[in-house]
């Protein structure tokens, strides 16, 4: 509640009608009480001839204004677990306080419920995060009342994070905070050794021919509209070459702790796990369709893994078949069903036996041209 106002009717008159300056920021809680037996009848009351000492009171309530969070990221690429961004709130009566935003793996957008506050200057500070760089922050003043927006502050002091801001009463500001997580792309290759005795129907070509080693390398972008991309095996005298990317997913899986570990945030600058899938020619014929998922260990690249792979010909024909069940992206996190690099069932990933996959992170979406696709038909 607010601050009451008392006063005492030392007229002569029989009627009077009670009433209070409007101040802005409070509203009138209840009717006028006044003592003495006094009664009040629509803010009006009868006194006696002479009568003095009567004291009347009036309750005001200070009216409440309202801040939610909004928070958006860019870039084809993910935490394999969900995010959280932290956020402080000062200003205001006595107003400090923390609150966060979670974004769950494989979106873009969350936001908060709305927190109540007194009106007041406020600023909303996020906190710093090295592998999310904030490119756009904007409070949006709606009035409760009017339900139109009054006033756009616009982005300012975005180098540190803050959005500055007054809130007047029944007011709602709306911030949103926009930050790009850089996307990059991996280069390497190598050759990977099967055990026909660990799962060996996961780990067939045509015919059922058991594939003792495979090969393969790649220029591969988080980005299907960067390039180029490039993505070439070998096994048992086959070949996939692809010619057009059609998904790319990048994640940054926080149990894979690639040295060197720098930044100030709570992920590491780079990107771990890359999910892929698109055209190609099996053997010189187009329309074959290829579907991996590798990652990045760090150096010196022996740890690096194919963690599945599966191609199909351009008849539907599946010709090479590794680890399928590890295909799904969004179950692969390390810190979520994975173990150790094997899936809950003890599946193992391939450890390269030689060779390497390398991260190159890069600030914008694009990188290059996107590769030019001979399989696709001539438009005339």
């Amino acid at each position: 509640m607010g601050n009451a106002t008392a006063f005492k009717v030392v007229f002569s008159n029989e009627v009077y009608t009670l009433a209070e300056s409007s101040i802005f920021g409070y509203d009138q809680v209840g009717n006028w009480q006044c003592d003495s037996g006094v009664t009040v009848t629509n803010s009006t009351i009868t006194l006696n001839e002479n009568q003095t000492g009567v004291t009347c009171t009036v309750t005001n309530d200070d009216l409440p204004a309202f801040v939610k969070i909004i928070k958006v990221t860019t870039g084809n690429s993910y935490d394999a677990a969900d995010y959280q961004f932290n956020y402080t709130i000062n200003g205001g009566v006595d107003t400090n306080f923390t609150t966060n935003v979670i974004i769950p793996i494989n979106q873009h957008l969350n936001m908060t419920g709305n927190f109540t506050v007194f009106p007041g200057n406020y600023n909303i500070t996020e906190a710093d995060y090295a592998n999310w760089t904030l490119v756009d922050s904007e409070c949006a003043i709606w009035s409760v009342y009017e339900n139109q927006t009054k006033k756009t502050i616009d982005p300012i002091r975005i180098e540190n994070n803050t959005q500055d801001f007054n809130l007047n009463p029944f007011e709602i500001a709306e911030c949103t905070f926009t930050n790009h997580h850089p996307t990059g792309y991996i280069t390497g290759g190598g050759k990977v050794n099967l055990n026909e005795t660990l799962f060996p129907t996961h780990h067939q070509s045509i015919n059922n021919e058991f594939v003792e080693s495979v090969t393969h390398g790649f220029e591969l972008h988080c980005d299907t509209n960067s390039g180029p991309n490039n993505f070439e095996v070998n096994w048992l005298g086959h070949k996939f070459h692809l010619e057009e990317l059609e998904v790319a997913n990048c994640y940054d899986d926080g149990s894979i702790n690639e040295p060197p570990p720098t930044g100030n945030g709570n992920n590491k600058p780079t990107l771990d796990i890359y999910h892929g899938e698109g055209y190609g020619r099996f053997d010189g014929v187009c329309d074959a369709y290829a579907e991996w998922t590798l990652d990045d260990n760090g150096e010196p690249g022996k740890a690096d893994q194919i963690i599945a792979l599966r191609i199909h010909d351009a008849g539907g024909n599946l010709v090479l078949n590794i680890n399928p069940d590890d295909l799904n992206i969004t179950n692969s996190s390390k810190s979520g069903v994975w173990y150790n690099g094997y899936l809950g069932d003890g599946e193992p990933w391939l450890d390269l036996e030689s060779g390497n996959h390398q991260w190159t992170p890069h600030p914008q979406q694009s990188h290059g041209p996107k590769n030019t696709n001979p399989c696709a038909p001539v438009t005339p």
